[in-house]
């Protein structure tokens, strides 16, 4: 099944053996968010500046992910680092 079927964040879960309230997942659609919400885990909306001219900002922030972003420094924030890994 396909997002936002939450089945396949299940099953990740599962064989990964992490439960939802250790998990996110980031997406830029508003199918990634309801699906991980779905699935009971944090939602991060991904919505870098340079996307707005092809996915709308309102309707990712209108799925209300526990997080929105605009940049991969603002995930390193969310994950409590202070400075984001080298090579990114």
């Amino acid at each position: 099944h396909g997002k936002p079927d939450p089945q396949m964040i299940h099953h990740a879960l599962n064989r990964l053996n992490v439960s939802p309230s250790e998990a996110f997942i980031m997406g830029d659609s508003k199918s990634d968010v309801v699906a991980g919400k779905r699935a009971g885990i944090k939602t991060i909306g991904f919505s870098p500046e340079e996307n707005w001219k092809y996915l709308a900002l309102e309707a990712l922030r209108f799925t209300e992910p526990s997080h929105l972003i605009h940049s991969y420094g603002d995930l390193w924030d969310i994950l409590g680092l202070h400075t984001m890994p080298a090579g990114r």
